[in-house]
């Protein structure tokens, strides 16, 4: 009797840590799902001010060729 009621415990404990490991899963995957549009839009951004940064950089370079060359 004792070794059935142990049995049972044991199973029942497994099957919480199967729930649990599938709620945390899908927790997991929905947070993967909100957060990593912000991180495209971060890289975009970043991606996008570097360039605007070269852009100034190589009209400053120009404008200082220019006004050595006169």
């Amino acid at each position: 009797m004792k070794m059935n009621t142990i049995m049972r415990h044991e199973k029942g404990m497994a099957e919480a840590c199967t729930v649990y490991y599938a709620m945390f899963a899908h927790k997991s995957d929905l947070i993967k799902r909100r957060v990593q549009p912000f991180q495209i839009y971060g890289f975009y951004e970043i991606e996008s001010f570097i360039t605007h940064m070269r852009r100034k950089t190589y009209r400053g370079v120009e404008y200082t060729m220019e006004d050595t060359k006169k």
